[in-house]
């Protein structure tokens, strides 16, 4: 919603467009990923770790144990699905900020131990186990943070979506929004940061749009397709690094799988602002 408020474009408008889109490409990255997993659980040396290495570090028995669902389980979901609510409720309707998300899931962490009957040292522990390997993922994050930090304060990102913007100048609607898509894509592996790539980006794309008569919907669209996939990829990702950190998933390893995905995702979303500028779709 951010992006289209930014750029003078009525809010939730062109939703249900690109709603059908995410699930077209949810659906083809479900299809890969259960084929993959197909594939590995027939033959572990497929995997893309080269090895079956990581086969030692999984403890089967340990997380495959049936356990019944009860109702105390039943109550445990209710209230892990719950807390998001209360999180949106918190922040949008209260104004309370983010901040109040840590202090939320503290407290349902805790009850949800007390509701399975655990002690407080239990509990105690179970989050001390939990949070024991974060050390080295914590310290992983800030640095992909730090890179991102260091191009977005050194003005190093503007030179670069200045020069990237420059070739769209001749191209029509579809094709403009498809190097509008291209553009924010490129960036968004250096700036993951949604919040700093709609500073830089949106005041250059939104005169470029008007300028080649991109409605304000396409190049919304082609900015949040830019802004989503490459973070599958991007190591400036405090997430995507932290993850890899955690799993102890190489990142070359870890691109060798997840590169075609992306960049079928990115073909599909080629295809769709093409034939909605083809069409000339406004969202509206």
């Amino acid at each position: 919603m951010t992006p289209q408020i930014m750029m003078g474009v009525e809010p939730y408008s062109g939703f249900g467009v690109r709603l059908i889109t995410m699930f077209v490409i949810i659906i083809i990255a479900m299809v890969y990923t259960l084929r993959y997993a197909l594939k590995v659980s027939k033959d572990p040396t497929k995997s893309a770790m080269g090895n079956t290495d990581w086969l030692a570090d999984c403890d089967v028995e340990e997380h495959a144990k049936e356990v019944k669902f009860n109702g105390r389980a039943a109550l445990v979901t209710l209230l892990f699905f719950a807390q998001y609510a209360l999180m949106v409720y918190m922040n949008s309707i209260l104004g309370m900020g983010v901040d109040v998300m840590p202090a939320i899931m503290f407290i349902v962490s805790i009850s949800c131990g007390l509701i399975y009957g655990m002690s407080f040292d239990e509990i105690g522990n179970a989050f001390a186990k939990g949070t024991g390997g974060m050390a080295f993922v914590a310290a992983v994050i800030g640095m992909a943070g730090t890179m991102s930090l260091v191009m977005s304060q050194g003005n190093i990102l503007h030179t670069i979506v200045y020069v990237l913007s420059l070739p769209l100048k001749g191209l029509g609607q579809g094709l403009a929004s498809i190097g509008i898509l291209m553009v924010v894509t490129v960036i968004n592996i250096f700036i993951p940061s949604a919040s700093a790539k709609q500073a830089i980006l949106i005041p250059i794309i939104q005169p470029l749009a008007q300028t080649l008569n991109v409605s304000g919907n396409l190049a919304v669209s082609a900015f949040m397709f830019g802004d989503g996939f490459t973070n599958l990829v991007t190591p400036a990702l405090g997430v995507t690094a932290g993850s890899l950190a955690l799993c102890g998933v190489p990142l070359n390893k870890w691109l060798k799988w997840a590169l075609p995905i992306v960049t079928i995702m990115i073909l599909v979303a080629f295809a769709s602002l093409y034939i909605l500028g083809a069409i000339g779709w406004t969202g509206l």
